[in-house]
């Protein structure tokens, strides 16, 4: 099954659109960003993605999504989450992991079939 949603949240808006054309390239028409942290939450609530690319790399953006990633539907929540760290993050990649985070998007550096894999992993 492929990704009908993807959102993506990146505080760096080049790296938004290099995402969505990478996704848009790939097939994928329904790819949301977001670089405003204030509405990731509800965005993510409103458009429920299939796969769902989130930074945190700063403990404020940890302290944002735990409720997320902790909540009832945290399952459902951990296998359609992407995180988004910058290579070398080692504390913020451990503080994660100890939630139940397992799958990261390292930047810079990943790659076109980086993000395929992260999308097509979650789509099935």
């Amino acid at each position: 099954m492929k990704a009908k949603k993807i959102l993506v949240f990146q505080e760096y808006q080049t790296l938004n659109v290099l995402i969505e054309a990478i996704l848009s390239e790939e097939g994928y028409k329904n790819v949301y960003t977001l670089e405003n942290p204030n509405f990731v939450i509800s965005t993510y609530h409103d458009i429920q993605p299939d796969v769902f690319f989130c930074e945190i790399d700063l403990e404020y953006q940890l302290e944002m999504f735990i409720d997320l990633i902790l909540s009832e539907d945290r399952e459902e929540v951990l296998s359609k989450f992407v995180c988004i760290i910058s290579n070398g993050n080692i504390e913020m990649e451990k503080a994660t992991q100890r939630l139940g985070v397992e799958n990261f998007l390292k930047k810079p550096g990943f790659v076109i079939e980086d993000i395929r894999d992260m999308v097509n992993k979650r789509s099935k």
